[in-house]
């Protein structure tokens, strides 16, 4: 059993580093003859980056961008930094200057990070006038042309360099869209954060060990529906009350918070399941988890809030949320109904208790290892 626990613990935390590049949020806005692009980047992405390569985060930023008109190449003109603590982010905001009225512009993003690209998305929005459009940079997608000049006839604006700096990234000027205009589409932009939200709880183990800790505790089909449904009420509040700005924890104590329910879980489990005598009667064992899933939920909330904080949502607040929400719910469904057919084979089958009792402390040794990595700086 010892090998088995070592090779899961083992298997589990290589997973963290494939996961931990993230993902950025850009955005950019057109003027005459300037574009400007804010770029935000987590600081766990861009600091071990820039200490790859030995630059400054600047300076590695800068590079990631590279903006043509007509196959032009455009200057970065203006270059300011700031940091945004409340999420551990670092935003780059950076003008760059073609010099003649903008006709056909290519946006290219590519941030070499050797393997730490693995799993890289930046999430950007392109706004023109009143109307936005959502991409997603990859390693592999690396640029998009936008028909400046003949969007601009199409829709009969007039560019002002003057508004990149007059008005602020975050006063978005509503959604608006064509169906003849080529690149923007009329498909409302707030679905562009369902597949976000899929993409969070699949492939953000953290999220997805304590859904599978809290599935390995042998229930009927009512109790498991309570289970699944206290936890998706209790991140849906901190989700939208974090959204929101009403309140919201540091990303250190919410990472930290994470890993420790999966420890939680993972020791309640094991004690369960491996001496059910000496635990109270199942009803009053099914309200503990019960309570337990709703505290947690409420931290793994604040969690999935720092997603959207990082990719932004612009004037999409409401419909972002909500789409990203049920995205979430919908990845999670996905990881229940896979998983619960073979849980349920394995609670009759005779060898239940090793099974169980060797993956509790699997999880439980990965939740120890993220809570000292994540708490370790701090410390």
């Amino acid at each position: 059993m010892r090998k088995v626990v070592l090779f899961l613990f083992y298997c589990f935390c290589s997973t963290v580093f494939a996961h931990e590049a993230g993902v950025t949020d850009t955005h950019v806005d057109f003027g005459a003859s300037q574009v400007r692009v804010v770029y935000t980047i987590p600081n766990n992405v861009i600091t071990p980056i820039a200490k790859h390569f030995a630059t400054t985060p600047k300076v590695l930023a800068s590079n990631a961008f590279n903006i043509s008109n007509n196959s032009h190449d455009c200057e970065l003109e203006t270059y300011h930094t700031s940091e945004l603590e409340q999420i551990d982010s670092a935003q780059f905001t950076m003008i760059f200057s073609c010099y003649e009225s903008l006709d056909n512009i290519t946006i290219s993003y590519y941030l070499d990070a050797a393997d730490l690209t693995v799993d890289y998305k930046n999430f950007t929005r392109i706004e023109l006038a009143d109307r936005t459009q959502n991409i997603t940079f990859t390693p592999i997608m690396t640029s998009q042309d936008i028909p400046i000049s003949k969007l601009a006839a199409l829709w009969q604006i007039k560019l002002d360099d003057s508004d990149l700096l007059a008005q602020p990234v975050e006063q978005s000027q509503g959604l608006s869209f064509d169906a003849d205009s080529g690149f923007f589409t009329n498909i409302a932009n707030s679905t562009h954060y369902f597949p976000i939200g899929v993409e969070h709880i699949v492939l953000g183990f953290d999220h997805l060990l304590f859904l599978l800790a809290l599935l390995l505790l042998p229930l009927s089909g009512k109790r498991l529906f309570l289970l699944i449904t206290t936890f998706t009420v209790a991140h849906s509040i901190t989700l939208g009350i974090a959204i929101l700005g009403w309140f919201t924890l540091p990303v250190w104590l919410v990472e930290a918070a994470i890993a420790a329910s999966i420890v939680y879980i993972a020791i309640e489990n094991f004690l369960h399941i491996t001496y059910p005598d000496k635990y109270a009667h199942i009803q009053n064992r099914h309200i503990n988890r019960l309570s337990m899933t709703f505290l947690f939920g409420l931290l793994h909330g604040f969690g999935f809030s720092f997603v959207l904080q990082e990719i932004g949502l612009g004037s999409q607040t409401v419909p972002a949320l909500l789409f990203f929400n049920l995205g979430v719910e919908a990845g999670q469904l996905a990881v229940v109904l896979i998983s619960l057919p073979l849980l349920r084979w394995l609670y009759r089958s005779e060898k239940q208790l090793p099974a169980t009792q060797v993956a509790s402390v699997a999880l439980c040794l990965v939740g120890v290892f993220w809570l000292v990595e994540r708490l370790w700086p701090v410390i």
